[in-house]
């Protein structure tokens, strides 16, 4: 199908990030091409370049462009099936991305979508071999072989995970990629506990990567709030069905109501809220939704709350908030319950373990001090 000039134009536009001229273009033919599924197509990306709700507004869009014949040009079909991908539409966009790599087999970013698409429809093994496709074109790029370590751990080949996890972290050069790649620096530690490494070794490993989360701010104690009561905030992804709500539970239950005040901040997506999070939300004092939220907002928030002691419910779990905690917001900063070893922060304070967690000597190998209940 030959694309009228006029959305040459418009996409050239777009793409100099000129939306006033996109803007422009878009009354010169909205009545002529309303129809035409260019259009249609970049109608949509005008919108999301604007901030327009993806599901309302640029979806219908993009399912009508399809449907009037565009699903054989590569660039609506990769942006197409990336934005069904985000959208949780998986069998969907695993149709169109398939229709885009037909077009341009050796493309790593759809092979990359692609993947993503069969983890997220219980297919790691299918996920791994798509990644492996990728490597093989595109042998040191980041993101997929940091995705590859994790299919490879889910399906059971944890040594050759960190294999892969270890490639990754050879490719990241600049510092801002570090940063950037925190999430998955975490996912290494973490799959660490599960492969035969000393304890040297972790904690090696741990004193290596502490600055990722660190770097930016000084480890300078905060003073100490005057309130009321002592306000206790509590930072986790697992305020909903998952095993540490269980462990703290009765302790937003049970704890003394005139003399602590409890609020948590949570990185939980709003769609994975349940009666747990109901519950949490009414047993506490205060619900901080900071999913969305950049890390300095989180902080600002922590210290305009006068949060005097905050508490890492995840370590370097999934959804962990330890780039909040690497900012020190608060005087008192403590690990508990949901990750099994340090997390190499030397500003967190604490971690509450007790004798059957932790033998006698594993102060040696943790950076928080050791809290034994």
């Amino acid at each position: 199908m030959a694309i009228p000039q006029i959305f040459m134009q418009i996409s050239a536009a777009r793409e100099r990030g000129d939306l006033k001229t996109v803007r422009r273009l878009f009354k010169s033919v909205e009545k002529g091409y309303g129809d035409n599924s260019y259009f249609l197509f970049e109608k949509g990306m005008f919108e999301l370049l604007n901030g327009a709700n993806k599901k309302t507004v640029v979806l219908p869009l993009f399912e009508k462009a399809y449907r009037c014949g565009l699903n054989e040009n590569f660039d609506f079909l990769f942006r197409f099936g990336m934005l069904l991908y985000e959208l949780g539409i998986y069998a969907t966009s695993a149709e169109v991305l398939g229709k885009a790599i037909a077009i341009k087999p050796d493309h790593v970013g759809v092979l990359g979508y692609l993947a993503c698409v069969f983890e997220k429809t219980g297919n790691p093994v299918t996920a791994t071999n798509t990644y492996k496709i990728a490597l093989k074109i595109e042998p040191r790029n980041i993101s997929i072989n940091f995705n590859i370590a994790g299919t490879l751990m889910v399906c059971g080949y944890q040594e050759e995970a960190l294999e892969a996890y270890k490639k990754a972290v050879e490719c990241i050069k600049e510092d801002s990629l570090r940063l950037t790649n925190a999430y998955n620096y975490s996912n290494y530690l973490f799959y660490s506990n599960y492969v035969e490494m000393n304890r040297d070794e972790y904690f090696a490993l741990c004193q290596k990567y502490r600055t990722i989360w660190e770097n930016e701010i000084p480890n300078i104690r905060p003073i100490f709030p005057e309130t009321e009561k002592i306000k206790i905030g509590f930072v986790s992804g697992d305020f909903y069905f998952m095993a540490v709500s269980f462990f703290v539970s009765s302790l937003f239950e049970n704890y003394d109501k005139n003399k602590f005040e409890f609020h948590l901040f949570s990185t939980l997506a709003r769609e994975k809220y349940d009666k747990n999070t109901k519950m949490f939300m009414e047993q506490t004092d205060k619900w901080h939704d900071i999913a969305k939220l950049n890390v300095n907002d989180v902080v600002n928030l922590i210290k305009k709350e006068k949060i005097t002691v905050l508490v890492d419910l995840s370590g370097h779990t999934g959804g962990n908030g330890l780039l909040i905690f690497g900012r020190r917001p608060a005087p008192i900063q403590i690990n508990y319950c949901g990750y099994p070893n340090t997390t190499g922060l030397k500003s967190i304070d604490y971690r509450i373990t007790d004798n059957v967690c932790e033998p006698d000597d594993a102060q040696n190998y943790h950076s928080e001090k050791l809290f034994k209940m």
